[in-house]
């Protein structure tokens, strides 16, 4: 079943290649990421354990079931944001813009959060401590880091501190490439990028930043359709530009991965990238022998978690709803319960990928209606970041395409962080400045 799997993962890479205009397109990128899972997955280096073939013929219905839903969306879904006049048929383009105010109070307020961050871990790093151990410090909820924050301190980090510098990112690589390039925006968001990576070892949000500048630039440069490439001292501007930014990142990105893992790293990022199918398959047969099934709750926890969060704390409610609460329980246990996956002793934990959460939902139909329905979602934003070009739309499909980058880890909408973050750019990044009628 795994060689099967594999050449339908090669086999869409191809197609999808043939048929979306650009590289960076859902479709590609999933079945990109999961060619090497399975092929990392297929090796069994470093004495990680084997799955069933069972594991891998859902993991082959999911991403089947994607790729019908994303098609369809493509083929039969149009555009319908046109309106009649007299003399032909135009099509109605909003232009939006980035609520800069909105984004420099919170851009200042998590910058005070994070240099209070800071305080707290300045005497470990002047010590030399490691990414490594300011990392083990952030992930210890009774270490110093967590020591005397209130409960609205640790609400506003919840619901605004981390889900906006989620957001963050998409919406300074969509001003960057498509608006007005705001200095301010960029130094801030730099701040906050070196704050959170030295308060906290975090590596993931200077990949976020990386992704979605590369996402946006594919967007630059072309009114629509395809068109060649010409050597003007544009291209070359933006092509060094795109260059710069790959090298910067990545070099980053590196250095503080190898603060992290140390000799170690090579084999951990093998681990990251193959360990997917194993850590499905034993977080599948907890949930079977469990009998819990999610119904949706596990797919949207992220939007469920905010929306209880808040309910529960204004109304002063001492628990949670029941039922709700042992689907979260069980997701965070992904997190927190880790599970040998190489060897007699090598341990891991989350890594249960975006299969996991639709298994959880309905077994194997909410894999299938729960892929096909993430494909459609993607097919759509991605057709609209097309269509349309806008700042925002674009920063929509960036955020969704984050998603689809990070489905070897798991479900992003079960991410409270996450979930907000699609909120406040849906709902309150952007502001519509006009409205214009193209044909």
């Amino acid at each position: 079943m795994i060689y099967i799997v594999l050449l339908l993962c090669i086999f869409m890479v191809f197609i999808s290649i043939i048929t979306e205009k650009k590289k960076l397109n859902p479709l590609t990128l999933l079945f990109m990421l999961w060619t090497i899972i399975i092929g990392l997955s297929y090796l069994r280096l470093f004495r990680l354990r084997e799955a069933s073939e069972h594991t891998y013929l859902i993991i082959m219905i999911g991403l089947t079931a994607f790729t019908i839903g994303y098609y369809f969306v493509r083929t039969f879904i149009r555009d319908r944001s046109f309106v009649l006049s007299r003399s032909r048929i135009t099509h109605k383009k909003n232009i939006y813009e980035p609520r800069y105010k909105l984004l420099y109070i919170i851009g200042g307020i998590c910058i005070l959060f994070y240099l209070y961050d800071l305080s707290i871990v300045l005497s470990y790093i002047l010590r030399g401590s490691s990414l490594a151990h300011i990392r083990e410090l952030a992930q210890d909820p009774n270490s110093v880091i967590y020591a005397g924050r209130s409960a609205i301190e640790n609400s506003i980090r919840v619901l605004v501190i981390t889900p906006f510098v989620m957001a963050l990112q998409p919406i300074v690589a969509a001003d960057f490439w498509l608006g007005r390039r705001d200095k301010k925006l960029i130094v801030m968001d730099i701040l906050i990028i070196l704050l959170r990576v030295i308060t906290d070892g975090s590596r993931v949000v200077i990949l976020y930043l990386l992704l979605h500048l590369l996402v946006a630039a594919q967007f630059t440069g072309e009114k629509s359709g395809r068109q060649k490439i010409k050597l003007t001292k544009k291209n070359l501007k933006k092509a060094g530009v795109i260059g710069v930014i790959i090298a910067i990142g990545g070099y980053a990105l590196y250095k503080t991965t190898l603060s992290r893992s140390g000799d170690s790293f090579v084999r951990y990022m093998y681990y990251y990238f193959s360990m997917q199918p194993y850590m499905f398959e034993i977080w599948s047969n907890i949930v079977d022998n469990a009998g819990i099934t999610g119904y949706g709750l596990a797919s949207t926890n992220g939007f469920m978690f905010a929306f209880l969060y808040i309910i529960k704390n204004f109304l002063g409610l001492q628990n949670y709803p029941e039922y709700w609460y042992s689907i979260y329980s069980l997701i965070g246990a992904t997190d927190s319960h880790w599970q040998v996956i190489a060897g007699d002793a090598t341990i891991a934990n989350a890594y249960v990928s975006i299969f996991w959460f639709f298994y959880l939902d309905g077994r194997i139909f909410g894999i299938i209606i729960g892929m096909a329905i993430y494909g459609m979602i993607c097919a759509r934003t991605f057709m609209k970041a097309n269509k349309q070009r806008t700042a925002r739309s674009i920063c929509i499909y960036s955020i969704i395409l984050q998603g689809i980058c990070f489905s070897f880890v798991r479900l992003q909408f079960a991410d409270i962080y996450y979930a907000i973050a699609v909120i406040f750019i849906l709902i309150f990044a952007y502001k519509k400045t006009r409205s214009t009628n193209c044909q």
